[in-house]
Parts: C-alpha cells; structure tokens; sequence
C-alpha cells in the first residue's frame, strides 16, 4: 500500500524560500540552454514569461520512469534523491528527465531563481472521486503574482501529458490543442479538482492549498514506494511522455511510450475538437532507443550499455505480460480475438532515426484502450494494455 499524504508540514498557503532553492546564474544559463530559451527573453519575472517557461520545460524534458528498469534484471537503480540541486543536475546535466517529485522540484528551484514566488502543495492524480490512497501521488506547484490584481497560476510540469500552459487558479473551462479542460474548487475549502480531457492519461488532479510544502523531499514517502514497493506502477510498466511544442504551424503533439506501444497524439489549432492519434508498437532495440532520443530527447548517455539492454529487455517483458493479459481478459478489445491480433501485428524496421514500428496501424479498439489512461498509474486501462 502507498503511503498517502494529505497535508504538509506547513499549515495554510506558505511560498518555498528562495535561499533554499537558489541556482548558480551559470546553472541558471544551463538550464535555459537545455529549454532554448535566452536569458533575456525571461528576465523579467511575468505571467507571459511563465508561459514561455512551462512550454519550453514541456518541450525539452521528459516524463520518465527508466531508472525504476534499468538494473540487472530490469530492476530499480536507487531512487534518486529529492532536493532542488540533485533534480537540477539529473534534468540539465545528465539530460534525463523523471516523474512529477523531481521535474517539479527542478522546475522549482529555476523559478526562484528567477524570481517567482512559488509554493508546493499535496496533490493527487487518480479517477474521480480521488480515493484516500492516491493523495501525495503528486506535487503540485503554484505561482503567486502580487500587484494591483493578486493571482495564482498553477504552473505544473510534472503531469506528464497535462496543459501546456500554466492555468489561473479560478473555476473555469478552456480549450487547448484540441483537449478540453476543467478547473473546479471543490464543496471541502482549500480543495481544487483539474479534470484532464477524456483523451488524457488519467481523470483528475486534485490538490489542497491547506497546506504548504517545504520542499519535495515531504513526498519522500511516495516516491520510495515507487521505486522499492512491487504493487508500484512504476516497477510494473515503463512509461515516457513529452508533450511538443506548439511551435510554428503546430498546436503541438504529444508523445508516450508505454513499453513497447508508442503513440503520437497530434494537437490541433485553437478550440477545434479532438485529436488525430496513431499508435505502432516497436520492434527492435535499436528502434526502441531511437524513439527514446529522437521523440523525447533521452540519449540515456548516463547508462552503461547493460542497463540500456536491461531497459529493451524489461520493456519486451512487460508488453508481454500486458498482451498475455489483454488476450485472457478481452480487456483491450471485444472480442478477444482482435486484441490479440493487434498483440501480434508483424514489424519492420524503417529508416531515419532508427525507429521500427508496425507495418499497419493497431486495431481501432486497441488503439482507443492504450491512448486513453495510457500514464495512469490507477487505471483499469492503463493495467490491461
């Protein structure tokens, strides 16, 4: 059983302090040079730089869970550890990047930095209603503008495939790259739900500002139960997400990589509906490192070659586990027979960056079953694919 965290060690709405968190201004020009961003295009500490700053993290730094794979046997490396500067250091030196305790802690400690004010709250990503165990499954960060119009911005790098720009704290629903969203303060005071679009890898957020943290390492609790607990999500699927851009002539597009399956989702301009999307599984070990460089930025030049071939290997393991299942159960498609079609479409290897996929797209219900809730550490879905 995970162990949940409701409240922080700091009571009401408390900002993390700046000194605790302060960068070097030459970790500072490495981390906008690793997110292209020039130092005077974020001078300024403004709601439109911290737009510029969340879609650029988004861009550049992945979601991943590849050291929770990686050890002989595909078994955990240590956990890495939370604190602002180990975070910075794993994401801008090592370029790797991580799940939300450590993207955010990163993030963090780079909008201190630059100025922002921020606190770190308790939250919860899961299904609606969010059970009681879910809560500090994630960490949530928050931006305080002062001035003539106070204002809060909910600035969170760490939901793997979430908004991509940071969202008012305020009850509202908007349109972004084709995905709907919704924010809504719940009947509990102090108690907020994002709803994710349908199409999103999981259902809510939900998070607490009736308490303050003073720092990433009060979810230490978790983010041990991911790396050492065998019931963790994590140690029973790889799962790698980047959301792209938008960028010149594109609302952007999101990849994830779950396992073997890699699925593209293509955004699209302003409030129009819905989102093309295409899945292929992957071949080849070669094809597989390729998309890990290519799509997500991962070169994994920090692992020795045995821990790359123990992350080909535990992803082949746990895909199999998955289309074992999958065929039993006729969880992914109805009937059973289609899922396990799409379990054995053949591959072949293509050109370019290395990347081999299958020949024919999956069927159109596998397809459904693995981009929907395909992060989600507590789907149904997400446990069948």
């Amino acid at each position: 059983m995970a162990a949940s965290r409701s409240m922080c060690s700091l009571d009401g709405l408390v900002t993390l302090d700046p000194r605790l968190r302060q960068l070097s201004e030459r970790d500072i020009c490495a981390y906008l040079a690793v997110l292209s961003l020039p130092r005077e295009a974020v001078a300024e500490a403004s709601p439109e730089a911290l737009v510029a700053l969340q879609q650029a993290h988004l861009d550049r730094i992945a979601y991943e869970d590849l050291d929770l794979h990686c050890g002989p046997g595909g078994t955990p490396r240590v956990a890495p550890e939370l604190n602002p500067l180990s975070s910075f250091e794993r994401l801008v030196i090592q370029r790797r990047g991580g799940y939300c305790f450590i993207v955010v802690d990163s993030f963090a400690a780079l909008l201190t930095s630059l100025g922002y004010v921020v606190s770190m709250h308790t939250a919860g990503c899961g299904e609606i209603p969010l059970p009681p165990e879910k809560w500090g499954n994630h960490v949530l960060l928050l931006v305080h503008f002062a001035g003539p119009s106070p204002c809060c911005y909910v600035a969170d790098v760490g939901l793997g495939d979430g908004p991509s720009r940071p969202f008012k704290l305020e009850a509202q629903r908007w349109e972004e790259g084709g995905f709907v969203y919704i924010l809504e303060e719940l009947e509990q005071p102090g108690y907020w739900r994002f709803r994710h679009d349908p199409k999103g890898s999981f259902a809510c957020c939900e998070f607490s500002l009736c308490s303050s943290g003073a720092g990433a390492q009060e979810f230490l609790a978790y983010h041990q139960y991911y790396y050492q607990s065998i019931d963790s999500f994590y140690r029973k699927a790889g799962v790698i997400a980047i959301r792209r851009g938008p960028n010149q002539g594109s609302a952007g597009v999101i990849y994830k990589l779950h396992n073997l399956i890699f699925t593209t989702s293509h955004c699209t301009p302003g409030d129009s509906p819905g989102s093309g999307c295409t899945v292929h599984r992957v071949a080849s070990r070669a094809g597989w490192l390729g998309i890990l460089e290519a799509k997500f930025s991962l070169p994994l030049g920090d692992l020795l070659a045995e821990e790359r071939d123990a992350l080909w290997h535990a992803a082949c393991a746990h895909q199999g586990q998955r289309d074992a299942t999958a065929a039993a159960t006729a969880v992914v498609a109805s009937p059973a027979a289609d899922a396990e079609a799409a379990a054995k479409v053949p591959a072949e290897e293509s050109d370019g960056a290395a990347v081999s996929t299958v020949s024919t797209p999956l069927q159109p219900a596998a397809v459904a079953a693995i981009s929907n809730r395909s992060c989600d550490p507590t789907s149904a879905a997400t446990q069948a694919v």
